[in-house]
This record gives structure tokens, sequence and C-alpha cells, in this order.
């Protein structure tokens, strides 16, 4: 467990940390080595929602230091982005950083793949990278879910799912088909984002709680364990968990280590999540694939597509994400320094490790235009020039969250 707040600690940490799993690293520097964060919509790592760029930026770091070469970053976002086209790479600026690292992008939607077995006999379609590279790293958020009560290293695995049509097959039986999934994907290690975590009603529309950790580790039903235990949930508020244990995926030594790892400074209560009546009847496990049925047919996907209809889907707590086909142009960014105290938050958050707010104007060929600096300033001394498309529903329901924070 690191304790690490700016983006200089969570490098400086990840480096001290990792060595003492260099036993389970590849020794070939060809090996393929799949990173898969938690991208699972367009909002950034500030609202609590998506993997940080400042850890994955250190993860990255640290890989080319160590001489490997052949990297891919890998996610299937688990919403409608995909179906609507929306590129979430490029909104969450995954790809300039990847391309800093010469690493490969792989949307696992489309990935070719190989079949697991789920509950009733069902079997759904894995992007086969995660089952053949060479070494995988599982680069989880720490958040509340609405569903499954937390989504941490265990839940992150629905992204490895190809197509929506074969993420909705968790859902005849979720929590067992998360289990399902994690017996027959099996990442070799483990980085778990806390730095800003998600309490409320996530996966999407919770509210940002900065807890300030990062877990590694290679057991995910103990580093879950340990981010319930942070999150001030018992294992059993947290289905899958509740059902690992019943499955002696999870023994009683496993929950005493938890008890006698997570010091009580550590513990910050989440609030936990809450949705309406009718959202909690549509996701009744009872007849919630029913529903799902309906959803996936041709009639009703041209439905979920209208923007009228989703706004009303938005309305009634069924939707969490907004999907606005309208990309961010960032033409500008610039100080107002009659505004600014030079408080260096802005460096902090810097993925990029630009020496802010100097490198703001003129901005440095090496921002990579994430915005976190804007995002986090407390004076509002950063302004940015531009059509904010899709950044708008952002900036609505977060900029105030963000800054206060952070």
């Amino acid at each position: 467990m690191l304790e690490c707040h700016s983006a200089k600690q969570i490098r400086q940490k990840l480096y001290a940390a990792l060595p003492a799993f260099a036993d389970i690293f590849p020794a070939s520097k060809d090996a393929h080595i799949l990173i898969k964060p938690n991208l699972n919509s367009n909002m950034n790592a500030l609202t609590g929602n998506t993997t940080d760029l400042r850890l994955l930026e250190a993860l990255l770091s640290y890989l080319r230091d160590q001489g490997y070469r052949v990297i891919t970053i890998g996610e299937g976002t688990s919403s409608g982005f995909h179906r609507e086209k929306i590129n979430i790479f490029s909104r969450l600026c995954i790809d300039r950083v990847a391309k800093r690292f010469n690493a490969k992008l792989l949307d696992l939607n489309f990935a070719p793949y190989t079949h697991v077995g789920f509950e009733y006999g069902e079997k759904a379609a894995v992007a086969r990278i995660c089952t053949e590279a060479d070494f995988f790293i599982n680069l989880p958020k720490l958040k509340t879910h609405f569903e499954a009560g937390l989504s941490v290293c265990l839940k992150n695995m629905m992204g490895t799912l190809v197509g929506l049509p074969n993420k909705q097959k968790t859902h005849r039986s979720l929590f067992k088909n998360i289990l399902n999934l994690n017996k027959f994907v099996k990442p070799h290690l483990h980085i778990v984002d806390g730095l800003i975590a998600m309490e409320g009603t996530g996966p999407s529309s919770g509210t940002p709680v900065r807890v300030d950790l990062v877990l590694i580790g290679t057991d995910p039903y103990l580093l879950d364990l340990a981010c319930a235990k942070i999150a001030g949930f018992e294992y059993k508020e947290v289905p899958y968990l509740m059902l690992a244990k019943e499955q002696g995926l999870i023994t009683q030594e496993y929950l005493n280590f938890v008890e006698a790892f997570v010091p009580k400074e550590a513990i910050k209560p989440f609030k936990r999540p809450h949705v309406n009546m009718l959202v909690r009847f549509v996701n009744n496990p009872k007849w919630q694939y029913s529903f799902i049925k309906i959803r996936l047919s041709p009639v009703m996907n041209t439905l979920f597509s209208l923007k009228s209809f989703g706004t009303l889907l938005n309305a009634t707590g069924l939707r969490q994400d907004v999907f606005d086909k309208q990309d961010l142009c960032l033409q500008q960014m610039c100080l107002e320094t009659a505004l600014c105290d030079n408080c260096k938050k802005c460096q902090a958050y810097c993925p990029v490790g630009l020496t802010l707010p100097e490198q703001l104007q003129p901005l440095h060929e090496q921002c990579i235009g994430c915005l976190y600096c804007f995002l986090v300033c407390p004076k509002k001394a950063i302004k940015i020039k531009g059509d904010l498309g899709f950044f708008k529903e952002q900036l609505k329901r977060y900029d105030a969250l963000t800054r206060a924070i952070t």
C-alpha cells in the first residue's frame, strides 16, 4: 500500500515498490506486456471514474526503464461509447500517453477472442490477448458500483469481454459470472488506482473522494478485500466477495490479514450507492436479463441511440453515462497571472511532469491536453480556449467537486 498524492510521489513510490515483484516479471525484454486500465467512460480520473494518467504514465516509464519494448494498452469500454463510435482512448488522452512510450492501443471490444464459460451453459467472448499476453497488468480504479457494490480488480475484468452483447451475458448471474471470468482471465499483477476514488452511485454518477493510495499485489481477491476495508465496506456488502467467500476463494486467513494490514487511518468510509425504485426494479436479478435481451434488439438499439431518449434515460437514472458525440477541440491554454498564487497544485497533477504553471505559456510541446491542471486550479487561473464539446457535461457535473477534492 503506497500513500502518494503528486505525480512525482506516485512515480517515486511505484519505482521503489515494483522491484519486490521482480521475480514474476518476464525475463525477456521482448515479452508482450498488456496493461488493462479502467476506461469505462470519457470522464477523466479526477472525477473518480477512470484510471489516473499519472499512474499509467509512471508504470509505462518504469517498464521502459526496465527495457521492455512490446507494450499494449487494452480496454473494452463497458457501455455504449463503442456503439456510438466515441473514441475513449482519444478523449482520455490515452493515445497521447501511449505515443510517448511507443505503446500500442487495442480496443478489446473488437479484438480476436476465445470463450469463457458462464452460468446456465452460456459462453462469452473474451479478448484473446488477455489470456495470451506474456505479462498482464490490471490497472483498476477504486470506486463504488450500484450493482456490484464496489468495482476494483475483479470487476475490472468485465472490460476484457468483447462487445456489449458479451458483457451483457454476465447479468444473467452477475456475481457468479464475475468470478467465472476471473477464474479464466488471470492478470499477473494488479495495481489499484485509489488516488482519487469514487463514492456514492458509481461507476459513473458518484462523487470523487481523495484517498491518496495505490495498492499493488498478485491476488485480486485479497486486494478487493483490502479496498473494501479502506472504503468502509464489510465484505458481505459486496455480493461477489461474499460469493467468493462461499466458494472458498476467500478464506478466513484473508479476512484476518486484511484486518491487520489496513490501518485505521487508511479507512475512509465511502457513501453507499443509492438508486431509485425504477433502477432497482429494472436491475433486479430475477428479470434483469430479460430486459437486457429486449434492450439488445435492433429496434431498441435505434431508440437508445436517439439523443432525446438518452436524455430521458439519464433523467430516470437508468443510464449514468452521457454519450455526446462532439469531441473537445483544445486550441489554447493560458494563465491569468493576476489570479495565480503559485500553489503548484497544477504541477502536482500533471501526468507528464511539466513545470507548471510556467510551461503553460507558451504551452509546452509535451503537453497531452488532459486538462488535469485546469480542473484542479483552486483559483481558476488556468483558462482554456476552444470547443469544449463533450467536456461541457463533465464541467457541469464535476468542476466544483474536482477543484475542492484535489
